[in-house]
């Protein structure tokens, strides 16, 4: 049976009923999420999983970009590289990406964007 309960401590709602303080839950929450999501260890793990990272299909063709994503890739060095506060992350990044794993170029992007997406959307929930 799920049990939806409100506070105001929290502001969300829950589907469970905890067997903890559900102010001491909330800020344990607010504390893990802002955690794995921030820029800091998002991109180490995101690192670490490029560096172990083997996909399944070995007679992968390269990947082409097509417009599409030249412009999604313009306007992630915009907004990660140059005006948000990950910019050197990203930059550790993109060049790692190139240098060690270059066909793993556009997923290292595509996860950065990801990431970013997703911290704007936890700092949506931990603020």
């Amino acid at each position: 049976m799920l049990i939806s309960q409100a506070t105001t401590e929290t502001d969300s709602n829950i589907n469970f009923t905890p067997k903890m303080d559900l102010s001491s839950l909330a800020s344990g929450y607010k504390k893990i999420v802002s955690h794995i999501y921030s820029p800091k260890y998002y991109y180490q793990r995101l690192i670490n999983f490029l560096k172990e990272y083997k996909p399944g299909d070995k007679n992968r063709k390269p990947v082409k970009i097509n417009f599409n994503q030249f412009l999604a890739l313009l306007k992630s060095i915009w907004i990660l590289g140059v005006r948000e506060k990950e910019r050197r992350y990203y930059w550790k990044l993109f060049f790692w990406s190139i240098f060690r794993k270059p066909k793993f170029f556009p997923l290292a992007i595509e996860l950065a964007i990801k990431g970013f997406h997703f911290r704007k959307i936890s700092e949506g929930y931990t603020s």
